[in-house]
């Protein structure tokens, strides 16, 4: 199978998520992945269902997503483009539910559009890439056209989770509801390499809480297991019901990544 997939120079798709949690609800459903590290990456590489399909996680914020983003390019030269995880509320808190992105704005409003033919003219390529993801495939690839529904909504790129206050005036100034961390860069460098990008978002409805003094211990405690269990003792002890808030927002982040790794499993097998 590794020869299979090594005598093959491009991939097909390219599959760029921001954390570790967004990734492995995809990837825990598919067939064991070829593991490459170079870059200060690691990227993964497999056949399936006739495609080979390439990932890498980038992080967060623009270094690491311009840096992640090119490297996978250059590394793979996928012929599509895939960014899939999450994204939050900049305002007031809603309903869980997916949607696709093809305008990307930043704070500072510049802004990308997918929608309007943003891919620069390559007349090397076929036309075909000029065109946004899902009118380039979308008559030829009926399941894709059925799965194709989500709906279309702008989305700010932020390098940090923006204060209530920040949120509120990105919020009335753009007109827009929602935000990630990583978007606008990908959109970005796929743009420059004329390669077609779906952006596909898990939007968790409810704002995550600020974590607690007890809970920042918890994530800050290193060495021993002993040491992690007694942070986590302390929390339970004297902040219960924030404890009880830092389980139940990380088993709903859990649930949104199975459901990430479900759509795309579907989107994309024939």
């Amino acid at each position: 199978m590794s020869t299979d997939l090594e005598s093959r120079p491009k991939a097909d798709l390219g599959f760029i998520f921001a954390s570790s949690v967004e990734l492995n609800g995809f990837f825990d459903l598919l067939p064991k992945a070829k593991l490459t590290k170079g870059n200060d990456l690691v990227y993964r590489s497999l056949l399936w269902d006739g495609k080979k399909i390439a990932a890498v996680e980038s992080g967060y914020g623009e270094e690491n997503v311009r840096r992640a983003t090119e490297a996978l390019i250059d590394v793979f030269h996928p012929t599509r483009m895939i960014s899939a995880g999450f994204a939050s509320y900049l305002l007031a808190e809603g309903m869980d539910n997916f949607i696709q992105a093809e305008r990307f704005l930043l704070p500072n409003g510049e802004e990308i559009d997918f929608g309007q033919n943003a891919l620069p003219h390559d007349p090397e390529k076929d036309d075909s890439f000029l065109d946004p993801f899902f009118e380039a495939v979308m008559e030829q690839d009926p399941i894709l056209a059925k799965k194709s529904n989500l709906p279309f909504e702008p989305l700010m790129s932020c390098e940090k989770d923006p204060s209530e206050k920040e949120g509120k005036e990105l919020a009335e100034k753009f007109h827009l509801e929602l935000y990630d961390r990583e978007s606008f860069w990908v959109a970005e460098v796929c743009r420059k390499a004329a390669i077609p990008l779906l952006a596909i978002r898990f939007v968790l409805g409810k704002k995550k809480k600020k974590a607690s003094s007890e809970l920042k211990n918890i994530h800050k405690s290193s060495g021993s297991a002993s040491r992690k269990f007694g942070a986590f003792l302390g929390a339970l002890v004297r902040e219960p019901k924030s404890l009880v808030d830092y389980y139940q927002d990380n088993m709903k982040t859990l649930v949104a990544s199975d459901q990430i790794g479900i759509l795309l499993r579907d989107l994309f097998k024939d």
